[in-house]
């Protein structure tokens, strides 16, 4: 006669301590003993949104700073070309020192007043009393004579007239001493002719006034 199921004995087993648990890697995989609740590794959401919410602050603090840069740069080149242009400018009628004096001024854009030139007279001349000396220095016969006739048209009464030493390429008028007017008022006429120089000389002149010496030319 079969053994009824209820009456069958279980197999003997092995206490288990929890140390051998703890040695035993298959149950400890499982988890199920001593109520040790198993924990999952998951990322902590909250911490990321935070560490981006600061770079995303920071950035925009940099890029405020970058931007309050640029715009006191900008205002601060226009403010130095403004104060360029400024110097540079000079006002149409504000007025000018000269040469740092501040006590002389003149107005600019405004006409000076015109000034009359002076004009020296030359010294009234004796043309009567002036002692002319007229000699030949070319060898053209008679042109000494015809330049005290002219001279004698002008006024000087006083003249005689005779050959040079020497032949002269140009008319050299020589005066002396002190009278440089004389000589000056000779040549005016004797230079409608030739071509003049004067020459102040009084070993040649000797005791006359102006000596003409007449040239090639």
């Amino acid at each position: 006669m079969a053994k009824s199921i209820d009456i069958i004995k279980a197999p003997k087993q092995k206490p288990v301590s929890p140390k051998d648990i703890a040695n035993n890697r298959r149950e400890s995989d499982k988890g199920a003993f001593f109520d040790r609740p198993r924990h999952e590794s998951k990322p902590d959401v909250l911490n990321y949104y935070l560490i981006l919410a600061v770079c995303a602050l920071l950035l925009l603090v940099v890029l405020a700073g970058w931007l309050i840069y640029k715009q006191l740069t900008s205002e601060g080149e226009v403010n130095q070309h403004k104060e360029t242009t400024t110097t540079q400018e000079e006002p149409s009628n504000e007025t000018a020192k000269i040469n740092g004096d501040s006590s002389t001024k003149v107005t600019l854009n405004e006409t000076p007043p015109a000034t009359t030139p002076t004009t020296t007279q030359a010294p009234t001349v004796d043309k009567a009393n002036t002692k002319v000396r007229v000699v030949n220095g070319n060898g053209r016969s008679g042109e000494a004579q015809l330049m005290k006739d002219t001279l004698k048209a002008d006024g000087f009464t006083n003249i005689t007239v005779g050959n040079a030493l020497s032949r002269y390429a140009t008319t050299v008028i020589y005066y002396n001493s002190g009278k440089l007017a004389e000589a000056q008022a000779v040549e005016k006429i004797v230079a409608s002719k030739y071509q003049t120089s004067l020459l102040e000389s009084p070993s040649v002149v000797k005791d006359n006034d102006v000596l003409v010496a007449l040239g090639n030319k």
